[in-house]
C-alpha cells in the first residue's frame, strides 16, 4: 500500500479506518499467483534494492491488509532547525495500525542536553495523537538513550542481547491513556 498524505486520512483506532480525503483504493484487484509445478530456487542478494525486492514488501503489506484491514501508512517527520535553516535533529516515523512507529531520532551532539529532544518527541507524539494513534513504539540500543525514553514514559517491551556484542537492542513503547 502506498504512503498516504496525512490530510487524506483520519485514523479511528476503535477498529475502523475512515477515508476522509480523496485517496481511493476502489477497483483494486489482486492477481492470483500461478501454481508452479517446476523447481523453485532461492537467491541471496547483498544489494540494497535488487530487482523484484519491492515485491517482498508488497506481498507482506497485502497479507497485512488481508488479516488486519486496510490501515493507512502515514509518514511523520519532525525537524529541529537553527535560525539559518540547517537541520540539527529530528524524528522520522510512520503512523500505522493505530501506533506511531519512531524509526529514526537524532539530535546533533552540540545540541543535546538542551531540551530539544524532549520538545521534538512531544511534537511527534502530539501529531500522532491528533491522527488517532493510541501510542508510540521504537527501538534503541543500550549505548543510546534508554534513560531519555524512560523519563518520557516509555517502557521496555523486549530486548535482544549482544546486538552488537556487549550491547543490547531494546524495544520500547508508550501507550497513551
Amino acid at each position: 500500500m502506498p504512503n498516504v498524505p496525512v490530510t487524506a486520512w483520519r485514523l479511528s483506532c476503535a477498529g475502523n479506518m475512515l477515508n476522509t480525503g480523496s485517496a481511493s483504493h476502489a477497483g483494486r484487484t489482486e492477481a492470483k499467483p500461478p501454481r508452479s509445478g517446476g523447481a523453485m530456487r532461492i537467491e541471496v542478494h547483498e544489494a540494497a534494492a535488487p530487482p523484484q525486492a519491492e515485491g517482498i514488501t508488497a506481498g507482506l503489506l497485502a497479507h497485512l491488509v488481508e488479516k488486519a484491514g486496510d490501515w493507512p501508512r502515514v509518514p511523520l517527520t519532525v525537524m529541529l532547525k537553527d535560525d539559518a535553516g540547517l537541520l540539527r535533529g529530528g524524528i522520522r516515523g510512520m503512523l500505522t495500525l493505530c501506533w506511531l512507529q519512531i524509526d529514526n531520532f537524532w539530535i546533533e551532539t552540540a545540541f543535546r542536553g538542551q531540551g530539544h529532544g524532549s520538545r521534538i518527541l512531544s511534537q511527534a507524539e502530539d501529531a500522532a495523537r491528533g491522527k488517532g494513534a493510541i501510542g508510540a513504539q521504537l527501538t534503541t540500543s543500550t549505548f543510546q538513550a534508554i534513560g531519555f525514553y524512560e523519563k518520557h514514559g516509555y517502557v521496555e517491551i523486549g530486548r535482544l542481547r549482544d546486538r552488537p556484542p556487549g550491547q543490547d537492542r531494546v524495544w520500547m513503547a508508550k501507550r497513551w491513556g
